[in-house]
């Protein structure tokens, strides 16, 4: 139940309180005082979306406060677990909303922060709320199914069932790249084969091109590298007065030296090592040169293979490594080719077990559409003469639609099917006798709509109960004995849970167990928004003025009078 409501520069609300109880609350006032400020500020609790063109002009923040003592204890605190909060301390509940001047919004649950989202969770279990605009939500033919499934609790096999018709439109996205991919390798598998070929025939190796340019060079100085070499090697090793002779030479000397004065065994050794590398150097130079092809016919070869070289990375890429790589990716590509076939085969397999899954699951969800769209039109139907459309029918009729492309079968034909089912659901009404039923959208008069709503969310109410049921002038449209009886059946809702209701009737204000009335004054050119708990001799002002326009007129003040005498409603401080 929610007990109390606090609002704080909330647009021309500079401060409000109400306090609220068992059955029936009624909130009614002049057109354009405020009154659905009231739903709006119940709609920031549930996590309806905030703006900074909320906040009261020269105030920094608006702020929301709500205390509830939930109905069902142990449930708030389940669900408060899973939404990783803290269970209840106490008996109350309290949930604050606040959003800045600038458009940022904070929620509390207690004294923790929580997202916006966690009161979009919290919301429906604590809070019914029923808008004007409800009502032409109603004509759309996703909400219409929307109140079928809630009716059916199918919101959870809904989401199921949106998870496996997304998963296989993917594995058939997937199925049909995998296939587009093996129909294009297949068409050019001779072409891919003939480029492997010619490549791993040419056994190339990275950087070949760069030893091939160097040779060439060398070759292109053929007689100075010949002689340059000789020069080398003749004064270094290959002579009587070469380097390595000399220093051999004057190293054994010195090791003679060292022999009989120890302190130039240092320089024995630093000579030494001198001798050895000049030999290593006179070596190596060899090796090198001895290698080395200077023949006509070495040169033709050298040619041709950087030609041949030249001629691959034209074709395949700008350097051997590229070459190399694109032959890698043919060799993949084909064996993935060889391969495929196996692949395929698991990805239609896993489709077919999610098509599986997901074909059993829109079955049970057709099933029970059915089930519950019976329930809901007889219930509906015997709702509608006490609200004053006696001869009234109203069917909810549940269709599917042919889809010829379709992987998915209902009574053998193939269907379409979304993430929400295979069903589309209309609500069909008869408001005289005698007419042929026809959509809800097309037929209704903004009275029979309400009505229509009325009763549908009367129904709903006992499959998805919430703390506490909003209603802003559901009544609108409506008068006289059918305003009566709108008046009652909203009573009757409250006489088994808590029911909050924004009217401008006075058949429907009478009928409360306490009377709030909203004012709207200006002051120093500002708009103040006043909210008053009416006394009962108060109260027979208001509904006099529903009445009539006037709450100081005799006869007004008499009908409301008698308006409370008989309704059964009555003031509560």
């Amino acid at each position: 139940m929610l007990e109390r409501l606090t609002v704080t520069d909330l647009a021309v609300v500079g401060q409000a309180s109400l306090e609220f109880g068992p059955g029936l609350t009624i909130v009614s006032g002049e057109t354009g005082a405020g009154k659905s400020l009231l739903l709006g500020a119940i709609g920031l609790i549930a996590g309806e979306r905030g703006s900074g063109g909320l906040v009261r002009s020269g105030a920094k923040r608006a702020r929301v406060e709500a205390v509830f003592v939930p109905d069902d204890p142990a449930g708030i605190n389940a669900l408060l677990q899973t939404l990783g909060l803290r269970e209840l301390a106490e008996e109350w509940l309290i949930i604050r909303r606040e959003i800045g001047a600038d458009g940022r919004s904070r929620a509390f649950v207690g004294d923790e922060q929580v997202l916006i989202a966690t009161l979009r969770t919290l919301g429906p279990v604590l809070i019914d709320l029923h808008g004007q605009s409800e009502g032409q939500q109603l004509l759309k033919p996703g909400r219409q199914r929307d109140c079928l499934d809630e009716l059916a609790k199918l919101f959870d096999k809904r989401s199921r069932l949106a998870e496996l018709v997304a998963t296989e439109r993917s594995l058939t996205e997937r199925l049909n790249a995998h296939r587009a991919e093996r129909e294009r390798i297949a068409e050019q598998r001779d072409f891919y084969t003939h480029q492997l070929e010619e490549i791993d025939r040419a056994e190339l190796r990275p950087g070949e091109d760069q030893s091939l340019r160097k040779e060439r060079a060398l070759m292109l100085q053929s007689e100075q590298v010949s002689e340059s070499v000789q020069t080398l090697l003749r004064s270094l090793e290959d002579s009587e007065g070469s380097a390595a002779a000399d220093v051999a030479s004057a190293s054994d000397a010195l090791a003679r030296l060292a022999a009989l004065d120890p302190d130039l065994k240092p320089l024995y050794e630093m000579l030494e090592a001198a001798r050895i590398e000049i030999v290593e150097v006179a070596r190596t130079v060899r090796v090198r040169f001895d290698d080395l092809d200077f023949r006509p016919e070495r040169r033709d070869e050298v040619e041709a293979r950087l030609d041949l070289l030249a001629r691959f990375k034209r074709k395949y890429g700008e350097s051997l490594e590229d070459v190399l790589d694109y032959g890698e990716r043919l060799r993949r590509q084909l064996d993935a080719d060889a391969t495929g076939e196996g692949d395929e085969r698991a990805l239609s397999d896993e489709r077919e077990a999610v098509r599986s899954d997901a074909a059993g699951l829109a079955d049970g969800i057709g099933r029970l559409r059915e089930r519950a769209a019976k329930k809901l039109s007889r219930a509906v139907e015997k709702e509608l003469p006490s609200l004053g459309m006696k001869g009234a029918r109203f069917a909810v009729e549940v269709r599917t639609t042919v889809d010829p492309d379709g992987w998915y079968h209902r009574e053998g034909r193939p269907t379409r099917l979304s993430g929400g089912g295979a069903e589309e659901v209309t609500f069909l009404l008869a408001a005289n006798p005698g007419q042929p039923p026809g959509p809800l959208a097309r037929v209704a008069s903004g009275g029979e709509l309400s009505r229509v709503m009325l009763a549908i969310k009367s129904n709903l109410a006992e499959t998805t109960p919430s703390d506490v049921m909003v209603f802003d002038e559901v009544d609108s449209g409506v008068g006289g004995r059918t305003a009566r009886a709108v008046g009652a059946r909203i009573q009757r809702i409250a006489s088994t849970r808590q029911v909050v209701a924004i009217t401008h009737l006075a058949s429907v204000a009478c009928l409360g167990d306490r009377h709030y009335r909203v004012d709207k004054e200006t002051k120093d050119g500002r708009s103040h928004v006043q909210v008053e708990l009416l006394s009962e001799e108060s109260r027979i002002g208001e509904i006099a003025r529903l009445l009539s326009g006037g709450e100081k007129e005799r006869t007004a003040r008499a009908h409301a009078r008698e308006l409370l005498a008989t309704s059964g409603g009555g003031s509560r401080e």
